[in-house]
C-alpha cells in the first residue's frame, strides 16, 4: 500500500525549520508526473518561474502558470504532472509553521475552522507582491548570508499577515458559525470528542429538536455533524500517532473511535495510508521538533 508521507527534505533544516528546492522539467510528447503524490506537516509555498502544471491537492485540480503562487497547507496530499510538450520551473519553500511565532495558523488549520486560497495567479497585483516575498524567502535561506535567519522569519511573517489581511486566509466556518451556535457547537465537540456522543446529544445540550439542530449544522459547517466529528476526531489521531509510542487500537479508543477497523479505513480514505504507516514515518530522525526562537 502506497505510503505518501514525505519527510525527506527536513534532512536540508539549517538553525531554522525550512527547506527550499528548486527543478526544471522538460517538455516531454507526454503528460510526465512532474512532482510526486505526497503530504507533509509542514506549509509549502510553490512559485512558478516557467512553463505549467496540472497540480491536484487533495482532489481539486489546478493548472499553474508562469508567475502563480501555488499554497500547499499541512498534511494536503498532493501532485504535479506537467502537459503534453510542456516544461515546468518552480522553487518551493517547506517550513513548519512555529517558525510564525503563534500557534494560531497550526491550530486553526489543524481543527479545520481556517482555510487558505490555494492559488494565487499571475495578473493580480496581490499575487505579485507575493511572489517577490516568497523569492526573496529563497533566495535567503538559499545563499544563507549573514542573519539570513532573521530576513526568513520577518519574511514569512509579512507573507502570512498579508495573507490574513487581504483574506486569502478565510475562516472556514459560514458567516453563521461565528454565533454562539457555532461557537458553542465547537466548544461541545471539543470538550466531548473522545466520548461516543450523537447529535441528539449535542441537540439535546442545546435545548435543540434534533431535526432543527441537524439541519442548521449543515448550514453552518456545510455538511452533516458525522462527517464534521470524524475528521475531527482523525485530525486528533493523526497527532496523536505523530507524537507517542501508542497503539492504533489505543488511538481509535482515545478519539472517540468505537471500532477500530472503521476508524483504520476512515483514516486511510482522508490522509492516503494506514495509521501504521503514518507512525512508522514518524520517526526520531524525520521528524524535526518545534522551533523554539531564542530569548
Amino acid at each position: 500500500m502506497a505510503q505518501f508521507l514525505d519527510n525527506l527534505f527536513q534532512q536540508h533544516y539549517r538553525r531554522l525549520p525550512i527547506a527550499i528546492h528548486t527543478s526544471t522539467k522538460p517538455a516531454k510528447e507526454t503528460a510526465a508526473l512532474a512532482i510526486h503524490k505526497h503530504y507533509h506537516k509542514e506549509f509549502e509555498i510553490i512559485g512558478v518561474l516557467s512553463g505549467t502544471c496540472d497540480f491536484t491537492i487533495d482532489q481539486k485540480e489546478w493548472h499553474v502558470k508562469k508567475g502563480d503562487v501555488l499554497l500547499i497547507p499541512p498534511y494536503s496530499l498532493h501532485y504535479g504532472s506537467t502537459p503534453p510538450r510542456e516544461h515546468f520551473e518552480h522553487f518551493c519553500i517547506c517550513f513548519d509553521l512555529s517558525l510564525l511565532q503563534t500557534d494560531f495558523f497550526d491550530r486553526q488549520f489543524e481543527a479545520g475552522t481556517i482555510d487558505i486560497v490555494r492559488l494565487l495567479e499571475h495578473g493580480n497585483p496581490d499575487t505579485e507582491t507575493f511572489f517577490e516575498i516568497a523569492y526573496h524567502i529563497f533566495r535567503q535561506r538559499q545563499a544563507m548570508p549573514a542573519s539570513w535567519e532573521l530576513v526568513v522569519e520577518g519574511g514569512l511573517l509579512t507573507f502570512f499577515g498579508l495573507l490574513r489581511q487581504k483574506n486569502y486566509i478565510f475562516s472556514n466556518l459560514r458567516e453563521s458559525a461565528r454565533d454562539d451556535f457555532g461557537q458553542n457547537v465547537l466548544h461541545y465537540i471539543s470538550q466531548n470528542y473522545c466520548q461516543s456522543i450523537t447529535s441528539r446529544d449535542l441537540a439535546a445540550w442545546l435545548s435543540y429538536s434534533q431535526g432543527y439542530f441537524c439541519r442548521r449544522f449543515h448550514a453552518t459547517f456545510s455538511c452533516s455533524f458525522q462527517l464534521y466529528l470524524c475528521h475531527y476526531r482523525l485530525s486528533k489521531a493523526r497527532l496523536l500517532l505523530a507524537q507517542e509510542s501508542i497503539s492504533v487500537e489505543e488511538t481509535a479508543r482515545r478519539v472517540g473511535f468505537n471500532h477500530t477497523g472503521y476508524f483504520v479505513r476512515q483514516f486511510h480514505a482522508a490522509y492516503g495510508c494506514t495509521p501504521k504507516q503514518f507512525q512508522k514515518s514518524q520517526t526520531t530522525e524525520n521528524v524535526f521538533q518545534p522551533y523554539q526562537p531564542a530569548d
